[in-house]
């Protein structure tokens, strides 16, 4: 951003002669600024940054509605200069005058309260509606001793405990005279931030967006953190499903051996009763005292197997609902991993598509970006080491030796003190080239697999 407004301070310094004199509001200037070139007179180019600063601040881009706020500021001081000027060049004959009246003893008038001759010379300068220009403020660096800072933390309220580490010195700014200065710590600091919070939070409450809590010591997660808690909660669930898998299967196989248990015991009912009844009927016959025994133990069996009968059934019963609660936690569950499983992927979609905007917006700031990101991966696959890289970015020329590989022949081919560097052409702008001893990598490797084949061809033959 300051390199913008150097440059559009560099195109407009035609407006002024040898003098700095300033010609007149009539002058139209050009300016280039982040939404392309604009032509007009100050006051024009003052209404239009105007009116894209509040374009910019609708859309929530505080950083674009800075930018042009310091277009708008810069224009309007040079219609301040001029009218300056002005008003200066017209007070000149009148103070004039009124000094030779002085010298003479004669009475001093105003003429211009009389006839009103500079009433409309100063233009008045338009203001934005919505935007609200905010004094820029430039300052230089002052160093605080640590003296300083432990007296400035006593006058707080606050003790440096004994031996413990002195706090740095802070840097405070002193504003520059007579300059135009877009400063990080004006558009970032932490209450215009905060502000920003407000006043988006503000905006987007009536679409159920609620504002972050103040002082919040929640930290962003990152995309692998993300996909491990995924994967753990998945591996919960899982582990939860096989439990009441487990516990389904073990509820059936009680339910076969209880069936089991009571088709056999319904058998023996049977068979005693059989007996019974033949014992009975032989009894008498017989007039046996030993039958009324009999039959006093078999009324004690048929006892017994209804109270297994009504036992069997209430654990039937219990099963049944152990299997009905199993399925509706099991249903919950689902449903609970299934819900938790769409809000994840919908918050790693708009990471993904925030992600993407800020890639496309660093190229689109910085062209030459992508091909130093390629010159770096085409470095890395050669064989060069991060440090090497990082010196031939800078474009400094490396002085190397060693090997070198080439994806298209499959083999690395030795070189000893050869000199590496990056150029650009400009007939092919936003592209970055690798030259070895000033011949570009690719021809220089082509050249030593020939070399190579014809040195193999020449020992086959001898």
């Amino acid at each position: 951003m300051d390199y913008g407004i150097k440059l559009m301070k560099k195109m407009n310094n035609k407006y002024r002669n040898n003098n700095n004199q300033i010609y007149s509001l009539n002058y139209k200037f050009d300016s280039t600024s982040i939404a392309g070139k604009i032509s007009g007179t100050a006051l024009d180019l003052i209404k239009k940054y105007n009116e894209l600063a509040k374009e910019a601040h609708g859309n929530g881009n505080y950083v674009e509605m800075e930018v042009f706020r310091q277009y708008a500021e810069h224009y309007r001081k040079i219609v301040t200069e001029i009218n300056e000027k002005k008003n200066q060049n017209q007070n000149r004959p009148q103070e004039k005058r009124f000094e030779n009246q002085e010298e003479a003893g004669a009475p001093v008038c105003n003429d211009n309260a009389e006839t009103g001759e500079n009433a409309g010379n100063v233009v008045e300068m338009p203001v934005a509606e919505t935007v609200v220009q905010s004094p820029r403020r430039e300052f230089k660096v002052i160093e605080i001793s640590s003296a300083e800072a432990n007296a400035a933390v006593a006058a707080q309220g606050e003790t440096v405990p004994a031996g413990a580490e002195q706090p740095k010195a802070k840097r405070t700014y002193r504003k520059k005279a007579n300059a135009v200065r877009l400063c990080a710590d004006d558009v970032l600091n932490r209450d215009k931030m905060v502000g920003y919070h407000d006043s988006y939070a503000e905006a987007m409450g009536k679409y159920g967006l609620k504002r972050g809590v103040r002082g919040s010591h929640a930290r962003h997660t990152t995309t692998a953190q993300y996909y491990r808690n995924i994967k753990r909660e998945t591996e919960r669930l899982q582990n939860c499903m096989k439990l009441l898998q487990s516990d389904v299967e073990e509820a059936e196989r009680l339910l076969k051996q209880t069936k089991s248990e009571i088709n056999t015991e319904k058998l023996q009912a049977a068979k005693t009763e059989a007996k019974t009844a033949l014992v009975s009927k032989i009894g008498s016959l017989l007039g046996s005292g030993k039958l009324k025994e009999v039959e006093q133990h078999n009324r004690k069996l048929c006892e017994l197997v209804t109270d297994r009968e009504q036992y069997i059934d209430e654990l039937h019963e219990k099963i049944q609902q152990m299997e009905y609660s199993h399925c509706q936690q099991l249903g919950e569950m689902q449903q609970q991993h299934q819900a938790e499983v769409e809000k994840l992927t919908s918050k790693h979609s708009s990471e993904v598509t925030m992600l993407n905007d800020i890639i496309r917006n660093a190229k689109r700031w910085f062209p030459m970006l992508e091909a130093r990101l390629q010159m770096e991966d085409q470095c890395r696959r050669i064989g060069f080491t991060v440090e090497q890289i990082g010196v031939l970015l800078t474009g400094k020329a490396l002085n190397f030796s060693g090997s070198l590989y080439s994806e298209e022949h499959k083999r690395k081919f030795n070189v000893e003190n050869a000199e590496i560097k990056v150029f650009s052409d400009f007939t092919k702008p936003n592209q970055l080239f690798l030259y070895i001893n000033r011949q570009p990598i690719v021809e220089w490797l082509k050249k030593q697999w020939n070399n190579l084949r014809s040195y193999k061809r020449q020992m086959i033959k001898y």
